[in-house]
Protein backbone atom coordinates (compact mmCIF):
# COMPACT_ATOMS: atom_id res chain seq x y z
CA UNK A 1 0.00 0.00 0.00
CA UNK A 2 2.86 2.35 0.86
CA UNK A 3 4.51 1.76 -2.51
CA UNK A 4 1.18 2.14 -4.32
CA UNK A 5 0.82 5.56 -2.73
CA UNK A 6 4.36 6.37 -3.85
CA UNK A 7 3.56 5.39 -7.45
CA UNK A 8 0.36 7.44 -7.43
CA UNK A 9 2.25 10.44 -6.04
CA UNK A 10 4.82 10.21 -8.85
CA UNK A 11 2.06 10.03 -11.49
CA UNK A 12 0.28 13.03 -9.98
CA UNK A 13 3.52 15.02 -9.95
CA UNK A 14 4.06 14.31 -13.64
CA UNK A 15 0.49 15.30 -14.49
CA UNK A 16 0.85 18.58 -12.57
CA UNK A 17 4.01 19.38 -14.48
CA UNK A 18 2.14 18.90 -17.78
CA UNK A 19 -0.93 21.00 -16.93
CA UNK A 20 -1.54 24.72 -16.88
CA UNK A 21 -4.13 26.84 -15.11
CA UNK A 22 -6.12 29.68 -16.56
CA UNK A 23 -9.11 31.95 -16.14
CA UNK A 24 -10.89 33.24 -19.21
CA UNK A 25 -13.84 35.54 -18.57
CA UNK A 26 -15.54 34.28 -21.74
CA UNK A 27 -15.50 30.73 -20.36
CA UNK A 28 -15.17 31.04 -16.59
CA UNK A 29 -17.23 34.14 -15.82
CA UNK A 30 -16.35 37.70 -14.89
CA UNK A 31 -13.58 38.44 -12.48
CA UNK A 32 -14.71 39.96 -9.20
CA UNK A 33 -15.47 43.68 -9.01
CA UNK A 34 -15.13 43.60 -5.21
CA UNK A 35 -11.63 44.47 -3.88
CA UNK A 36 -12.55 42.84 -0.56
CA UNK A 37 -13.55 39.59 -2.25
CA UNK A 38 -11.29 39.05 -5.29
CA UNK A 39 -11.56 36.06 -7.59
CA UNK A 40 -9.13 33.34 -6.47
CA UNK A 41 -6.95 32.07 -9.33
CA UNK A 42 -5.54 28.61 -8.67
CA UNK A 43 -2.03 28.22 -10.01
CA UNK A 44 0.25 25.40 -11.13
CA UNK A 45 3.88 25.15 -12.12
CA UNK A 46 4.49 27.03 -15.37
CA UNK A 47 1.93 29.20 -17.18
CA UNK A 48 -1.22 30.54 -15.54
CA UNK A 49 -3.10 32.77 -17.96
CA UNK A 50 -5.77 35.28 -16.98
CA UNK A 51 -7.81 36.79 -19.82
CA UNK A 52 -10.42 39.49 -19.24
CA UNK A 53 -12.07 42.58 -20.65
CA UNK A 54 -13.14 45.81 -19.00
CA UNK A 55 -14.80 49.10 -19.77
CA UNK A 56 -14.39 51.98 -17.31
CA UNK A 57 -15.51 52.28 -14.59
CA UNK A 58 -15.39 48.45 -14.50
CA UNK A 59 -12.62 47.09 -12.28
CA UNK A 60 -11.34 43.53 -11.90
CA UNK A 61 -9.71 42.03 -8.82
CA UNK A 62 -8.13 38.61 -8.44
CA UNK A 63 -5.79 36.90 -5.98
CA UNK A 64 -2.93 34.53 -6.68
CA UNK A 65 -1.21 32.53 -3.95
CA UNK A 66 2.43 31.63 -4.50
CA UNK A 67 2.93 28.37 -2.55
CA UNK A 68 5.70 27.79 -0.02
CA UNK A 69 9.01 27.23 -1.76
CA UNK A 70 7.68 28.61 -5.06
CA UNK A 71 8.33 31.86 -6.94
CA UNK A 72 6.35 34.06 -9.31
CA UNK A 73 9.06 34.59 -11.89
CA UNK A 74 7.30 36.82 -14.40
CA UNK A 75 3.99 38.36 -15.41
CA UNK A 76 3.83 38.58 -19.17
CA UNK A 77 1.30 40.61 -21.12
CA UNK A 78 0.56 38.20 -23.96
CA UNK A 79 -2.39 40.06 -25.50
CA UNK A 80 -3.73 43.63 -25.34
CA UNK A 81 -6.49 45.14 -27.45
CA UNK A 82 -7.61 48.68 -26.73
CA UNK A 83 -7.61 52.17 -28.19
CA UNK A 84 -6.96 53.39 -24.66
CA UNK A 85 -4.64 52.47 -21.82
CA UNK A 86 -5.14 49.75 -19.25
CA UNK A 87 -4.03 49.73 -15.63
CA UNK A 88 -2.45 46.94 -13.57
CA UNK A 89 -1.51 47.23 -9.91
CA UNK A 90 -1.05 44.75 -7.10
CA UNK A 91 -0.70 44.52 -3.33
CA UNK A 92 0.24 41.84 -0.84
CA UNK A 93 -2.58 39.96 0.87
CA UNK A 94 -5.95 38.59 -0.17
CA UNK A 95 -7.64 42.00 -0.51
CA UNK A 96 -6.71 45.37 -1.96
CA UNK A 97 -7.77 48.96 -1.16
CA UNK A 98 -8.11 51.10 -4.30
CA UNK A 99 -8.78 54.13 -2.10
CA UNK A 100 -5.23 53.90 -0.74
CA UNK A 101 -3.93 54.74 -4.20
CA UNK A 102 -0.35 54.17 -5.31
CA UNK A 103 1.11 54.25 -1.75
CA UNK A 104 -0.89 51.11 -0.93
CA UNK A 105 0.41 49.11 -3.90
CA UNK A 106 3.53 47.04 -4.23
CA UNK A 107 3.73 48.27 -7.82
CA UNK A 108 1.70 49.36 -10.84
CA UNK A 109 1.94 49.98 -14.56
CA UNK A 110 -0.09 51.01 -17.60
CA UNK A 111 -0.94 48.04 -19.78
CA UNK A 112 -0.37 48.41 -23.47
CA UNK A 113 2.70 50.60 -23.24
CA UNK A 114 5.01 47.59 -23.18
CA UNK A 115 3.71 44.15 -24.10
CA UNK A 116 5.81 41.29 -22.80
CA UNK A 117 7.37 41.01 -19.30
CA UNK A 118 5.66 43.25 -16.75
CA UNK A 119 7.41 42.73 -13.40
CA UNK A 120 10.08 45.31 -14.18
CA UNK A 121 7.37 47.73 -15.36
CA UNK A 122 5.37 47.17 -12.18
CA UNK A 123 8.40 48.04 -10.08
CA UNK A 124 9.38 51.17 -12.00
CA UNK A 125 6.48 53.51 -11.23
CA UNK A 126 6.46 53.91 -7.47
CA UNK A 127 4.61 52.21 -4.66
CA UNK A 128 5.90 50.15 -1.75
CA UNK A 129 8.22 48.15 -3.99
CA UNK A 130 9.03 44.45 -4.14
CA UNK A 131 11.80 41.99 -4.88
CA UNK A 132 11.70 39.98 -8.09
CA UNK A 133 10.94 37.13 -8.38
CA UNK A 134 8.02 37.32 -5.98
CA UNK A 135 8.28 34.83 -3.15
CA UNK A 136 5.61 32.79 -1.35
CA UNK A 137 2.50 34.62 -0.24
CA UNK A 138 -0.82 36.07 -1.37
CA UNK A 139 -0.94 38.80 -4.02
CA UNK A 140 -4.08 40.62 -5.14
CA UNK A 141 -4.17 42.25 -8.57
CA UNK A 142 -6.28 45.19 -9.75
CA UNK A 143 -6.91 45.83 -13.44
CA UNK A 144 -9.12 48.32 -15.29
CA UNK A 145 -9.50 50.46 -18.38
CA UNK A 146 -8.51 54.07 -17.69
CA UNK A 147 -10.66 55.68 -20.40
CA UNK A 148 -14.49 55.68 -20.15
CA UNK A 149 -14.92 55.51 -23.94
CA UNK A 150 -12.70 52.53 -24.62
CA UNK A 151 -12.93 48.84 -23.78
CA UNK A 152 -9.85 46.78 -23.06
CA UNK A 153 -9.26 43.06 -23.48
CA UNK A 154 -6.03 41.51 -22.29
CA UNK A 155 -4.28 38.30 -21.31
CA UNK A 156 -1.68 38.10 -18.57
CA UNK A 157 0.51 35.02 -18.12
CA UNK A 158 1.63 34.45 -14.52
CA UNK A 159 4.70 32.24 -14.74
CA UNK A 160 5.49 30.28 -11.57
CA UNK A 161 8.15 27.83 -10.53
CA UNK A 162 6.67 25.38 -8.05
CA UNK A 163 9.04 22.62 -6.89
CA UNK A 164 7.60 19.10 -6.69
CA UNK A 165 6.81 17.74 -3.21
CA UNK A 166 9.43 15.54 -1.55
CA UNK A 167 9.22 11.90 -2.58
CA UNK A 168 9.63 9.00 -0.18
CA UNK A 169 12.76 6.98 -0.94
CA UNK A 170 12.22 4.41 -3.68
CA UNK A 171 12.57 0.83 -2.36
CA UNK A 172 15.92 -0.87 -2.93
CA UNK A 173 16.30 -4.10 -4.91
CA UNK A 174 16.43 -6.01 -1.63
CA UNK A 175 13.19 -4.44 -0.45
CA UNK A 176 11.53 -5.21 -3.79
CA UNK A 177 12.73 -8.82 -3.43
CA UNK A 178 11.21 -9.13 0.04
CA UNK A 179 7.93 -7.68 -1.19
CA UNK A 180 7.81 -10.10 -4.13
CA UNK A 181 8.67 -13.03 -1.83
CA UNK A 182 5.94 -11.98 0.57
CA UNK A 183 3.46 -11.74 -2.29
CA UNK A 184 4.39 -15.22 -3.54
CA UNK A 185 4.01 -16.65 -0.04
CA UNK A 186 0.62 -15.00 0.26
CA UNK A 187 -0.52 -16.46 -3.07
CA UNK A 188 0.79 -19.90 -2.05
CA UNK A 189 -0.99 -19.69 1.30
CA UNK A 190 -4.30 -18.70 -0.28
CA UNK A 191 -3.95 -21.54 -2.80
CA UNK A 192 -3.34 -24.10 -0.03
CA UNK A 193 -6.31 -22.85 1.98
CA UNK A 194 -8.58 -23.14 -1.05
CA UNK A 195 -7.27 -26.64 -1.72
CA UNK A 196 -7.99 -27.76 1.84
CA UNK A 197 -11.48 -26.26 1.77
CA UNK A 198 -12.18 -27.95 -1.57
CA UNK A 199 -11.24 -31.36 -0.16
CA UNK A 200 -13.40 -30.80 2.93
CA UNK A 201 -16.39 -29.96 0.75
CA UNK A 202 -16.15 -33.22 -1.23
CA UNK A 203 -18.63 -35.96 -0.13
CA UNK A 204 -17.07 -38.88 1.72
CA UNK A 205 -17.04 -42.18 -0.12
CA UNK A 206 -18.03 -45.44 1.60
Amino acid sequence: MKNLRLLLSLVCMLLVQLTFASHDEDLDGDLSNDPMNPTVINVVNGSNEVCAASLAPDTDFFTITVPAGATLDEIELTSFNSAGVGFLGFASGTTIDPNAGIPGLLGWTHLGNAQGPQLAELGANGGIGFTSPLGPGDYTFWTQETSPVNSTSYCLDFQLTIPPPPVTAIPTMGEWGLMILGLLMLILGVTQIRSVNRHKSLPETV
